[in-house]
């Protein structure tokens, strides 16, 4: 058999066993002779017999021992593992993920070393529930893709640049100066960059191919970040970066995530929220640096009563309706400033329109916040709370401590209601602006109940 190979690069070879005639017998081969007929210097790795096997894995797989596969196939639901001193070898490549938090389809242990694909590799990524023309979709991918010849209908279709959609890269530099942060981008799309893509057409899930002779595996579960050190401190040290990894995992700090499902930016706490594959963030850096995701089966921490006392406290407090929850985080410490700090407080990146998503945020700084960092005072802190209600009902607020903590809900300074005990229901006006209030105190400050004539420190 005679097989013609490419130059100064990998060459994929198969050939099937009736190619040789006459033999009918393969149970016993002990030699394999390979002829270099041109008299050049040739490499080989990875000569190894296979049948076809086609593989989709719907729940959890482990490999535990050498194997390969013709397709292999990671749907939403699916979890390959690949256990130490196994090698696991696919042909054709598939891996499902929806975008957002949460968890997908993942592939764990994949080094460098222990898995390879020899023949096309692509990640199906559902980018949101109505991927309509006019809409931006958020993405990253985990392994290199042309963005000019590979992107895909999960029939195969391929999809023209320019015609059927079109991407943008975020630039936090242009951000750092006041600017529109999006730039169109036409280039190669880089393992845990922040793109968005605008469709024509209903497209909800798109198919991104890998780019020939790049690997499918990321060499490191890191991004790099940059502080931007321009502009205004809400401003300045934003980065658009993704999920390099073909598994769901956590990051180090907290992140801004869109949401597919409602198309509004939310936060998340640092290590307290896993990502799947193919989802992006923004993280505001307070200097130069990495990224890291914390890969697969992180826990999401609970504010469980502490024994001890601390100089800190913590809370959540949350705006529902029977659609979606809204958080703001809020930390008291006796050494918090009247400044915005990077790291401890957090822009809210976006205020939407959305229908039935209501909105909940702090307002300090001359601008929105997800996540405050407020002076602690003799063992209390005061955090205005503003509530946006997108259509006029019926909505609750509920509130989560971290230690010993009590919460109150104050209205014109007074207190109207523990948090900590029970959630409050409230009746908010379409398109309006609630300012309510939140005292957070160091228990006991009421002994039972709750005095509806009490006055706290002004807002």
């Amino acid at each position: 058999v005679t097989k013609e190979i490419i130059g100064v690069q990998w060459n994929a070879i198969e050939i099937p066993l009736t190619a040789y005639e006459g033999v009918t017998d393969w149970s016993n081969v002990t030699q394999l002779k390979i002829d270099n007929i041109k008299e050049q210097n040739i490499w080989l790795n990875n000569i190894y017999f296979y049948k076809e096997l086609h593989q989709e894995v719907t729940e959890s797989l482990e490999i535990t021992e050498d194997y390969a596969y013709t397709s292999l196939t990671i749907t939403e639901d699916g979890k390959v593992t690949i256990s130490n001193d196994a090698t696991l070898i696919v042909k054709d490549f598939v891996i499902q993920s929806t975008m957002g938090a949460g968890e997908s389809g993942q592939l764990l242990g994949a080094t460098l070393d222990n898995f390879d694909v020899i023949g096309d590799a692509y990640i199906d990524i559902t980018l949101g529930k109505d991927a309509a023309a006019d809409q931006w979709h958020a993405f990253t991918v985990p392994f290199p893709v042309n963005a000019l010849n590979g992107i895909y209908k999960t029939d195969g279709t391929k999809l023209r640049n320019e015609v059927d959609y079109a991407i943008m890269d975020y630039h936090g530099d242009i951000r750092a100066n006041g600017q529109f942060g999006w730039k169109k981008y036409r280039g190669d799309l880089v393992p845990g960059t922040f793109y968005i893509m605008t469709v024509n057409g209903d497209i909800k899930t798109f198919r991104f191919k890998k780019t020939d002779g790049s690997s499918v595996v990321a060499a490191n579960n890191k991004a790099l970040v940059a502080h931007n050190g321009s502009g205004t401190d809400t401003d300045k040290g934003w980065n658009g970066v993704g999920n390099p990894t073909l598994a769901y995992g956590s990051v180090a700090q907290a992140v801004q995530v869109l949401n597919p499902e409602t198309y509004t930016y939310e936060t998340h706490e640092a290590n307290a929220t896993n990502f799947t594959v193919g989802t992006p963030f923004f993280i505001q850096a307070a200097s130069n640096g990495n990224m890291t995701m914390a890969v697969a089966d992180a826990s999401k921490p609970s504010y469980a009563p502490a024994r001890q006392q601390t100089t800190e406290m913590k809370a959540k407090v949350y705006l529902s309706n029977d659609n979606y929850t809204d958080r703001l985080y809020i930390t008291a410490t006796d050494d918090a400033t009247a400044t915005y700090e990077i790291g401890k407080d957090l822009v809210k990146m976006t205020m939407t329109n959305t229908p039935n998503v209501p909105q909940l945020f702090a307002r300090a700084y001359n601008t929105e916040l997800s996540m405050i960092h407020t002076p602690l005072s003799n063992n209390e802190a005061v955090v205005a709370l503003n509530l946006y209600a997108p259509t006029a009902g019926e909505y609750t607020l509920s509130a989560e401590a971290q230690n010993d903590e009590t919460i109150y809900l104050l209205k014109d300074n007074t207190i109207v209601w523990d948090l900590t005990a029970s959630e409050y229901t409230i009746d908010l006006s379409q398109g309006n602006t609630e300012v309510y209030g939140v005292a957070i105190k160091r228990a006991p400050q009421v002994e039972t109940g709750v005095d509806n004539g009490a006055t706290i420190q002004t807002l």
